[in-house]
């Protein structure tokens, strides 16, 4: 036999708030994490174009070669030194590509943070994250575009 509980309207209300807010709090710290800018989207366009398609060494502490890398952010066409003294040509990284569309996309809702959000509203800023995401790549492949055609 199952037994019976028996709660007052408002202690039903404070559990059910209970559980959304708990859902709430876990939809926040993930937000973006299904569409956002990684290291496998510079891959994937730099190596489309001959001005980032750059391979340099990775060094270990000693700062012998270990392994081989690619540019994996932004290209940069200052030369940034790696500790082997090759280019990388890489000054941002994307996870600071990333972080810059995520307040741009906060900042629509007059927000800093994804906590500050109301769970109304977020499938629509995942939405608008990937707008701004696409009109990011689209001007980054648009740069490099131009600068295969200078060098």
């Amino acid at each position: 036999m199952e037994r019976q509980i028996i709660l007052s309207e408002s202690e039903l209300s404070a559990l059910i708030q209970k559980e959304i807010n708990k859902t709430a709090k876990a939809q926040q710290k993930t937000l973006f994490s299904q569409v956002s800018v990684d290291k496998q989207d510079f891959l994937s366009e730099n190596s489309q174009h001959e001005v980032s398609n750059i391979k340099f060494y990775i060094c270990n502490f000693n700062g012998e070669k270990i392994r081989i890398s690619r540019l994996d952010g932004p290209y940069s066409p200052l030369s940034q030194m790696n500790e082997v003294g090759e280019s990388t040509h890489q000054d941002i990284r994307s996870d600071t590509v990333h972080e810059l569309i995520r307040k741009l996309t906060l900042a629509i809702y007059g927000v800093r943070k994804n906590k500050d959000m109301q769970p109304r509203d977020y499938q629509r800023a995942v939405e608008e994250y990937k707008t701004f995401a696409n009109l990011y790549f689209m001007f980054y492949k648009q740069r490099l575009s131009e600068l295969d055609e200078l060098s």
